[in-house]
């Protein structure tokens, strides 16, 4: 009975606070990307092709400091002159600053996070690598009118690369524009 009780409370709690939640889908290109593996002090980094990533948050409606979470997910892209692809999926704490009352207005956004590496086979080498996934950052600025967003950002995803029982530092950085919806008024 205890049991119910609590996962009760929980639900009700999970829903209200939905309900006064600011909800987001949206959808970004990422540009000038640099892969970089590094282990103890020595690094080598590999142009990345531009990719798409998908993704939602949700908001508070508090202002001008509103608070949430999102999650994302990369379309797989590849490194520069290879078959070779990988992507990173976020999931993540946000908070965006407004800096106008206005109903039309300029944002500062940060996010802060956990994010899992996948590669194909071809980057993996059929299996050898081992991919573990790390921590997720970016910061941006946009602007938000009553029913979407654009926002330019740079995000970085971290993970590791284990290779005969040595991690790599693995790191993905790149410039980000993003476009979204509110779905949810």
């Amino acid at each position: 009975m205890r049991y119910i009780m609590i996962r009760a409370a929980l639900m009700i709690l999970f829903f209200n606070s939905i309900s006064f939640a600011q909800f987001y889908v949206k959808g970004n290109l990422d540009m000038g990307g640099k892969f970089e593996l590094s282990y103890q002090g020595e690094s080598e980094d590999v142009d990345v092709k531009n990719g798409i990533n998908i993704g939602a948050e949700f908001l508070s409606r508090t202002k001008p400091i509103a608070f949430g979470g999102g999650a994302e997910i990369q379309i797989p892209r590849a490194l520069k002159g290879s078959s070779e692809k990988f992507n990173f999926i976020p999931i993540y704490g946000t908070i965006r600053a407004r800096l106008s009352a206005d109903e039309n207005h300029p944002y500062l956004a940060a996010r802060l996070g956990y994010n899992l590496f996948q590669a194909n086979s071809e980057f993996t080498g059929g299996g050898e690598l081992d991919l573990t996934g790390g921590l997720f950052t970016a910061i941006g600025i946009g602007f938000e009118t009553k029913m979407v967003f654009v926002e330019l950002g740079y995000s970085i995803n971290n993970g590791g690369v284990e290779i005969f029982g040595e991690e790599l530092d693995a790191e993905y950085s790149r410039l980000t524009i993003g476009l979204g919806v509110k779905l949810n008024q």
